[in-house]
């Protein structure tokens, strides 16, 4: 979807030079992925055009994120601008505000998160050396420039910052001082009971954008019938019970068996569903239900990693989706069609596996089945492969219109077990679990095998002369002194454990020819 740049009556700036003009509310939530936002917030500064700035973040869509979760060297780079261009200067009239959306953190800490986030953000673009980063860019030295920033975006301002609130009498640290409070726990209990009211969300189609159900036209509710003691009850907590549904037993099941061997996916890639029946607690009737979102973490699937959903509602959202342009509000819709509480959020993969017309289906990343998906003959390739048993879907997204491509793709196809899905993985789908299993299994065992005798003898090149591997004492010596900086740089936002590996495999890629090419490129899996 294209930048949102809203124009005219949110707020009102307080600067002269943009009162007599059109200003612009600016949020990194609504652009394109890649979007060079610190340039637009410098434009519109320099152009005296800036009214506010909304922060937040964002991982797929307008996610609404705490502020700097999904990329904190963003926000640094944003308040260096904001600060360049006399954004934070007093008069300025630029209002900072935050547009966020917790829906599984608490709002309150998440709020505080937020601003810590940027406070620390801000006091490191102000320790960017602007006269050395200026002789730098006037000798277009961009590595001396480049230093210049990364020395302020590494350094640590969070000791200045406590003994900063200290000053002010504050907490140092505002997220403690507020747990200790106890503050959340007493809202909590004063707001037990009473009545709800209904709080709109931004984000829905606007097909959505009411209640799900019609207010009472009187205060006076019929009291429901209660199941006495003898009744059988089944709450909707318990097609997330590994003991009460069959469906989420062997799926549960299932995503541990592929998940504990890394030639089936990679690490935390890809999900699995099943779908089942349920008792509806409130009607008494039989409820249909989509659970996704088991991820292939060895041996740690789990039934609260489910997002239950009620198929009707969930597959009726075709009949409001509102096309690609809006695809990211379908994510959100998907609140609405949730089953019973707890469990995990739905996903941008929900779609594909509530719109498919099988009763279990995996999405995985192996390394065999992305050979196929990401060759510039992938759908030739797949052909040969696999004949007509599994078909070719050319990459999109994943979302909502991804889930109704592969549902559309599988009527089309009846004998086929499961799809290449182009750039991108696999999916695999059966009538019962094993069945559902049996055809993953088979795809990525049925490429491996062509992979293996189709390819060359040294697909990596010739041995890389000065690459060779250390002693294993060595080498694991080396990388326990290099961990604490990696693992420094990449938990700037939040705490990270990383995953060491010296396998035959690895050790064998790093010494060849073309492993600093490849490296180069990365992986989008």
């Amino acid at each position: 979807m294209p930048p949102t740049c809203r124009t005219g009556a949110r707020h009102t700036p307080r600067s002269p030079r943009s009162a007599s003009a059109p200003w612009s509310v600016w949020t990194p939530g609504h652009h394109a992925p890649g979007t060079n936002i610190e340039q637009i917030v410098a434009t519109l500064l320099r152009l005296g055009k800036l009214g506010s700035f909304d922060f937040n973040s964002r991982f797929y869509a307008d996610d609404d994120l705490i502020v700097g979760a999904a990329d904190p060297f963003q926000l640094f780079r944003i308040m260096a601008e904001v600060i360049r261009g006399g954004g934070l200067d007093a008069g300025s009239g630029v209002a900072l505000m935050l547009d966020q959306c917790h829906n599984i953190e608490a709002k309150i800490p998440g709020q505080i998160r937020s601003v810590l986030n940027v406070q620390e953000m801000t006091a490191r673009a102000l320790l960017i050396d602007r006269t050395a980063l200026a002789a730098a860019q006037a000798a277009n030295d961009v590595l001396t420039a480049n230093a210049v920033v990364m020395d302020a975006f590494y350094a640590d301002v969070r000791p200045a910052l406590a003994a900063w609130r200290e000053e002010r009498g504050l907490p140092a640290d505002p997220m403690r001082a507020f747990a200790d409070s106890g503050y959340l726990q007493r809202i909590a209990a004063d707001r037990a009971g009473g009545t709800q009211g209904w709080v709109g969300r931004v984000g829905r189609p606007r097909a959505l954008h009411h209640p799900p159900f019609p207010r009472p036209t009187s205060t006076r509710i019929a009291r429901p019938h209660m199941p006495d003691a003898t009744s059988s009850y089944s709450t909707p907590a318990d097609l997330t019970s590994p003991t009460a549904n069959p469906a989420v037993t062997d799926l549960i099941a299932r995503a541990n068996r592929l998940g504990a061997d890394p030639r089936n996916t990679n690490y935390a890639g890809g999900n699995a569903s099943a779908k089942g029946t349920q008792t509806d607690p409130v009607t008494g009737g039989t409820s249909i239900c989509s659970g996704s979102g088991v991820r292939w973490r060895p041996r740690h699937a789990h039934s609260q990693g489910l997002a239950v959903l009620r198929l009707d509602r969930m597959r009726a959202l075709a009949a409001v989706y509102p096309g690609l342009e809006r695809e990211d509000e379908m994510v959100a819709a998907f609140d609405y069609c949730l089953h019973g509480k707890g469990g995990a959020a739905p996903s941008i993969d929900t779609a594909m596996h509530g719109l498919v017309d099988a009763a279990h289906v995996d999405h995985l990343h192996p390394d065999a089945g992305i050979a196929l998906a990401t060759a510039a003959d992938g759908e030739a390739l797949t052909c040969e492969v696999y004949a007509d048993r599994v078909a070719w879907v050319p990459w999109r997204r994943p979302g909502f219109q991804l889930g109704l491509d592969i549902a559309a793709i599988k009527d089309a196809n009846p004998q086929a077990v499961g799809c290449i899905l182009g750039g991108h993985g696999i999916t695999a789908w059966g009538a019962t679990s094993a069945e559902c299993e049996r055809n993953s299994l088979w795809m990525i065992e049925t490429a491996a095998a062509y992979i293996a005798e189709h390819s060359r003898p040294e697909p990596f090149g010739a041995p890389l002369a000065g690459h060779e591997p250390l002693p294993r004492a060595q080498r694991r010596a080396r990388a326990a002194a290099l961990a604490p900086t990696i693992r420094g740089l990449v938990s700037t936002d939040r705490p990270m454990v990383g995953h060491y590996t010296d396998s035959d495999v690895v050790l064998d890629f790093l010494a060849r020819a073309a492993h600093p090419r490849l490296a180069d490129l990365g992986t989008s899996a």
